[in-house]
């Protein structure tokens, strides 16, 4: 959470903190850059290198929540689950409810 409060303060000053877009692009980044340094690729990212990490990925806790795992199992079905999320005395605090569109 200080980390999101201190990148958000920077790069997006104005932007809600609480809002789902803003949670969800900043976990985004942060799965992304996390999938880089757990294979290793970060001298080494081309098109293949970067399919063959996401292939091989997780579960990885996001902190966000939710467990990310990716394989090579097609087709990848995206969710429409989520936990609803409040900031709470400067953390994030879940809903113990999955909720699904």
């Amino acid at each position: 959470m200080q980390a999101y409060r201190q990148n958000m303060a920077k790069y997006a000053p104005n932007v809600d903190l609480t809002g789902f877009i803003a949670i969800n692009y900043y976990q985004a980044g942060y799965l992304l850059y996390s999938l880089i340094k757990q294979a290793g690729i970060q001298d080494n990212m081309s098109r293949d290198t970067l399919v063959n990490a996401a292939e091989h990925f997780g579960p990885f806790q996001t902190g966000f929540g939710n467990t990310v795992t990716w394989t090579t199992t097609v087709p990848r079905e995206p969710t429409t689950c989520g936990y609803p999320v409040q900031v709470r005395g400067g953390k994030w605090v879940f809903d113990s409810q999955q909720y699904c569109l």
